[in-house]
């Protein structure tokens, strides 16, 4: 991100402090403090694997309905504004960077719960008129977009209502493979 805006830019653009957008740029090991969270509460079923956390949950044991609900709120809060225009012009900038340096470009519509598309719903965002408007805005881009959003519904593969757990996002990644070698891009 340091070679399309400034640590100004992205502090503005995050609603992060400078200081912690500085921190992660020059210390990324720091990341979140999630990773010291485990470390310090171990009892998290949890593995950290090139930077990422291999949950071991089952979804399907937690109020599916409660979390899709709060996922929904916190991560659509400035709703109806879906899209940051600010954010949506660096994120063309970087299929721009790709695209100049012959890099094809897919984007991946990732599998989420039953409960998570029906909380979207309740709160009235129509998700598939995002997707659309989001196609219409990339089509002279040339960027391929794989829809996977309904590809499981068993909620034991996932470890919230909008991210697969261990088992589910090996089953993802062996499908998402397949399908790139498979020119499906």
């Amino acid at each position: 991100w340091s070679k399309f805006m400034t640590t100004d830019e992205l502090s503005r653009a995050s609603n992060k402090s400078t200081v912690s957008i500085y921190l992660y740029r020059h210390f990324p090991f720091l990341g979140n403090g999630n990773d010291f969270k485990i470390a310090l509460f171990p009892g998290e079923k949890s593995t950290v694997i090139n930077g990422w956390h291999q949950r071991e949950e089952n979804f399907a044991q937690d109020d599916a309905v409660k979390d899709a609900k709060n996922k929904a709120n916190l991560q659509f809060r400035n709703y109806p504004n879906i899209v940051d225009k600010g954010l949506f012009d660096y994120f063309i900038k970087i299929i721009d960077l790709a695209k100049s340096k012959h890099k094809k470009v897919v984007l991946i519509k990732y599998p989420v719960t039953k409960e998570y598309k029906a909380a979207l719903e309740a709160k009235g965002i129509g998700i598939n008129e995002f997707y659309s408007e989001l196609s219409k805005r990339l089509k002279y881009k040339n960027v391929s977009i794989l829809d996977y959003r309904d590809l499981f519904d068993d909620n034991s593969l996932f470890s919230d209502s909008n991210h697969l757990n261990k088992n589910g996002a090996g089953m993802f990644s062996k499908r998402l493979n397949e399908d790139l070698n498979n020119g499906k891009n």
